[in-house]
């Protein structure tokens, strides 16, 4: 007997009728059985019925089972053949082997969905980084021009300061004229100096200064 899996809450329930024959004393005969599971024949033992011609099961998990059956009459002779049945409850569907291999394939389909789903995320996450570093090279750019455009107009108001400075600064020529072994040491750490020289000749007197305008 092939039985699909109850899927239902109701479960399958078994009644096996069986019966023995004796001539001698047929109320003497006695029964016992073994219910054997997936060929498990080393654990299955025989169990005394008594003289009930019967068997019933509440429940049957799924598995092929084997029931066995041996009539004993009075005289303890028991019968030379066993009553045998097979009965095969067919596994769920959770058990079976295409539905192992279906959610096989699934759970790789779902890591793979789930690899492609990283990679498209790595992939917006670099191209929304690459945008951002070609705005941040545009911004610095400007920003690098208008720095140099800005150091180039303080070097030009520099270098106009400078020529502001040199032309009020006396000739080393004059100063020469009345000491001839004199000299002036004039180092600007920059462009233009903070500090500078005059000197100039005036009625037998010579005036000489060294300013700090700073």
């Amino acid at each position: 007997i092939t039985l699909p899996y109850p899927y239902r809450k109701s479960k399958y329930q078994f009644r096996f009728d069986f019966i023995g024959t004796s001539f001698k004393n047929p109320r003497g005969v006695t029964y016992q059985y073994q219910l054997i599971k997936n060929d498990d024949y080393e654990s299955a033992q025989w169990i005394d019925l008594g003289s009930s011609g019967y068997r019933e099961f509440d429940f049957l998990p799924d598995g092929q089972y084997e029931l066995r059956v041996t009539a004993v009459n009075a005289d303890g002779v028991r019968s030379k053949t066993n009553l045998s049945l097979t009965l095969n409850i067919e596994p769920p569907l959770r058990k079976q082997s295409w539905f192992y291999l279906l959610m096989a394939s699934l759970f790789a389909y779902l890591i793979y969905m789930l690899i492609k789903y990283r990679e498209q995320r790595l992939r917006e996450a670099k191209r929304v980084l690459e945008s951002e570093v070609a705005n941040q090279t545009v911004l610095l750019r400007h920003q690098k021009t208008e720095i140099e455009r800005k150091n180039q107009d303080i070097t030009d108001s520099i270098n106009y300061a400078k020529r502001i400075q040199s032309s009020i600064l006396p000739p080393i020529g004059n100063l020469n004229e009345w000491f001839s072994d004199s000299f002036v040491f004039f180092a600007p750490r920059d462009i233009v100096s903070g500090d500078f020289y005059w000197f100039n000749h005036k009625e037998g007197k010579f005036y000489i200064c060294c300013v700090d305008c700073t």
